[in-house]
Formats: C-alpha cells, sequence, structure tokens
C-alpha cells in the first residue's frame, strides 16, 4: 500500500506502537531518532512508567498521526492495546509500517506483508532506520485485508432502551480488561456487584465500544447462564462455536466441544463474555488458559467465584446521583429538569440501584406528582423482615422493596398474572399457549 506522501510542508506526526516489556528501548530510541531527523514521534510515556491502559492521550495521538509504526514483538502479540492501537489506525487509513523488533515473534494476521524492516539487532539498525525513513517519507504501508476492515462480529443483546451512559464506569472496566500484560495462563476478569447494580447493562456497552472491539477483532460472543438457565452447557458451547465460525459438526457432546473450543480458541483474540455466573463450574467449559489473545469476561454478584477461579476482580459502582436522576427520568418519561424534589429521596431509598429506579420509574410514569409522594411513602412502609423471611439468601433490599411496591401497585388480576409466571426458568420465553395456561 502506498499511502500519501509526505509534502515538506505537511506535519510529520510519527505514533510509535510498542508492547512495555519488550518493545520499550527501541521505541524510545527510534523517536529519538526521528525527532532529529525532523518528524514529531509520539509513544505512550506512560507505558514506560508502567501503567498500561488505554488513554485519551492515545486516541487522540493516534488520531492525529499520519504514520504508525507497529513494532512486533512476542509482548506486543499478546498485548490488547497494541492490537487496538494497530487496528484502530489501519480502519483509519493511517500509514502503518510494520516494523519486525524481535527474532521469532508471532505477526497477527492484519500486519501480514511480505517484507518487514528488520530491526531485531543493533547491526541492523543504521540500514533499517534508513530504509524506515524511506518508506516515511514514499508513504509505503501495508494494506489490511478486507476481514479485518470491518467491525468485530458481536453477539451482545441490545441495549436497553432507556439505557444511562456511565463514561467512567465503562473506562475503569475497560481499563480492568485491555492490558499490556498478556500472555496470563487464565485470562479471566471478572465483573462483580450486587444484584440491580447494572452489571450487565455495563458489560453490554463495553462490547459496543470501539476500542474493546478492536482490540478483539475475531470476534465478541455473549453467554447468559442465570441461576437457573434454561440451556445446557452443550448448547452454549454450540453457540459459542457458531459465533467463532468454528465446526459445529465437531461439537458432539460436552467434552469433543470443549477439546474443539480450545482448539479454535487458541489462535484467536476474541472476547467470551458470560453474564449472570452462579456456579464456577459454568465456566470451566470457557476457560481459554492456552489462548494468550483471548479473554472471558464475567459477571457475578458472588465475590468468591471470582477468587476461586483466579480472575482479576473489578467492583461495579453504584449509580452517581445525576445519573439516577437521568435513569428515573427516562423510566418516567419526565424531563430531568421536571422531576419533582421528591426524586431526590425516591433515589435515596432506592440507593442508587438502576433496577430498582428504572422499576419506579416506570410504575411512576405518566403519574402526577401526588403518587410519586404516595410511591415514596410506601418504599419507606415496606415490610423489610416479611421481605428477609421471604428472600434470606437475597440482601439487596433497595431491590427487594422496589420490586413490591411495584407489584402492590398492580390490579388484582394483573398481580395475580404477573406472579404466574414465576413458574418460569430464567431466560424462557413465556410461549402464547403457556400464557393461556397461566392466564385463562
Amino acid at each position: 500500500m502506498v499511502c500519501q506522501p509526505m509534502l515538506p510542508s505537511a506535519p510529520s506526526r510519527v505514533f510509535i506502537s510498542y508492547a512495555r516489556k519488550d518493545g520499550a528501548a527501541l521505541a524510545q530510541r527510534l523517536q529519538k531518532d526521528l525527532n532529529e531527523k525532523g518528524f514529531d514521534a509520539w509513544l505512550d510515556t506512560q507505558r514506560i512508567l508502567g501503567g498500561a491502559t488505554w488513554t485519551i492521550d492515545i486516541e487522540r495521538a493516534l488520531d492525529e498521526a499520519e504514520f504508525v509504526l507497529a513494532l512486533m514483538t512476542s509482548g506486543s502479540y499478546v498485548s490488547e492495546i497494541c492490537r487496538a492501537e494497530q487496528l484502530r489506525a489501519l480502519r483509519k487509513d493511517k500509514c502503518v509500517i510494520p516494523l519486525k523488533a524481535q527474532s521469532g515473534a508471532d505477526v497477527p494476521l492484519h500486519l501480514e506483508a511480505k517484507n518487514y524492516r528488520d530491526f531485531t539487532s543493533d547491526s541492523r539498525y543504521p540500514q533499517a532506520f534508513t530504509e524506515l525513513l524511506a518508506d516515511l517519507h514514499a508513504g509505503n504501508g501495508i494494506v489490511l485485508k478486507p476481514e479485518f476492515r470491518e467491525t468485530s462480529y458481536v453477539t451482545v443483546p441490545p441495549l436497553p432502551g432507556n439505557f444511562v451512559e456511565r463514561p467512567e464506569a465503562l473506562a475503569a472496566l475497560r481499563d480492568a480488561l485491555i492490558t499490556d500484560d498478556g500472555g496470563r495462563h487464565i485470562a479471566l476478569t471478572a465483573l462483580e456487584g450486587m444484584g440491580g447494580i447494572g452489571k450487565t447493562v455495563l458489560a453490554q456497552a463495553l462490547c459496543r465500544d470501539e476500542v474493546v472491539q478492536q482490540a478483539f477483532p475475531d470476534g465478541i460472543v455473549w453467554v447468559t447462564i442465570g441461576k437457573e438457565s434454561a440451556f445446557d452447557a452443550l448448547t452454549r458451547m454450540r453457540e459459542v462455536g457458531k459465533a467463532l465460525g468454528d465446526d459445529l459438526s465437531r461439537y458432539e457432546n460436552e467434552l469433543a466441544a470443549k477439546n474443539q473450543y480450545r482448539n479454535t480458541i487458541r489462535g484467536k483474540a476474541a472476547l467470551i463474555v458470560v453474564d449472570d455466573v452462579w456456579r464456577s463450574s459454568d465456566l470451566e467449559p470457557l476457560r481459554a488458559e492456552d489462548s494468550p489473545r483471548s479473554r472471558l469476561l464475567f459477571t457475578t454478584r458472588d465475590a468468591s467465584i471470582a477468587a476461586a477461579m483466579g480472575a482479576r476482580e473489578h467492583v461495579a459502582d453504584l449509580l452517581t446521583e445525576e445519573q439516577s436522576r437521568e435513569v428515573l427520568a427516562r423510566w418516567s418519561r419526565t424531563e430531568i429538569t421536571n422531576l419533582p424534589p421528591i426524586a431526590a429521596q425516591l433515589i435515596h431509598e432506592c440507593g442508587r440501584l438502576p433496577l430498582a429506579l428504572s422499576m419506579l420509574g416506570a410504575m411512576l410514569r405518566g403519574r402526577p406528582a401526588t403518587y410519586w409522594k404516595t410511591v415514596l411513602e410506601h418504599l419507606r412502609n415496606a415490610d423489610l423482615d416479611k421481605i428477609k423471611a421471604q428472600f434470606p439468601d437475597y440482601p439487596y433490599t433497595d431491590v427487594l422493596r422496589a420490586i413490591q411496591v411495584s407489584v402492590d401497585s398492580l390490579d388484582e388480576t394483573s398481580r395475580a398474572r404477573y406472579l404466574a409466571l414465576a413458574v418460569l426458568l430464567e431466560e424462557m420465553a413465556a410461549a402464547p399457549p403457556v400464557q393461556q395456561c397461566l392466564w385463562e
């Protein structure tokens, strides 16, 4: 690929993509020498100092760069940050020049080329640097293969209609997932938090994040487990295999499926997301211990599962006060500036939990301000002892109070029909014959 040649008067911004553990020394040397030749060479100095997260500085520097040097080492091959940098640059039509920086290092498919400038030894450096300067002046970069031009294949469920963005929470979760210390034997990240805090929605938003999709070009696959899953392990494995483009004829039984999956995932850069995990045994078939470029993220309310699996733990935070107001406003279809003063007290009673706020907001939709006061009184008067007795293993009383108030607000017939649905397993569809039977 011949990129736009550099004009004498044009800015000469060069972004250097490298892995901290085995590419920092060469990256610094290239930066120094390129700057002396009149280029504006940029590298992430925070990575050298020990930082290993995606930052706004990286994003801005990449978008402003004309040229990107991809230093190919064992570390960059397994680094999600390097992979995201490379694919972001290629998809934005930057002039990307891969440099062979370590003998024997694997090369990702999206950086494959006929020839590479060889920076594997000090003795080769002067000649290779001269060749690199010629490439920069001529705009000689690689051609991105069509299969990598599009964003990753994602099977994540759609975000809820009244989705409220949580940028700080999303960035924190992304930092926990996308790292420069690839090659871990157990590549698991656990998103933990109490029921109703919004773990699932946060994970769904993460899967739609552009940087995350660039870091995992072979796909992002979503699996829902739940306490009473309607699907067995083999069905779930086959769905994952299908999303990865695997040969499903090899998924004959659970053992065969597990072996085939692990053989396939070994060469992939994919993200497997397992939502609502209640037992560590549900994760075992999907562990990718021998896949240095893939990751497994799971959500759970049980911190002991993360500890047992050796996962990197990340705890989901509550909504901020402003985010809580936005959730309540959207679900009640009220302009946020028109929320009644009593909204602050409702938010407090809901503990800033998204699930509780969305349920109450839906119940308050189209209701007068006087009804908001009635709901607040019901929340405060809810029989906590009775709730705890009915649900002794569920400690999140703010959510349970909201459920009780919303169910109690239904008319007698609707309440009976709603409660009849409790016989269905989690994630089970309520087909029309089932509804006819339950609701007469």
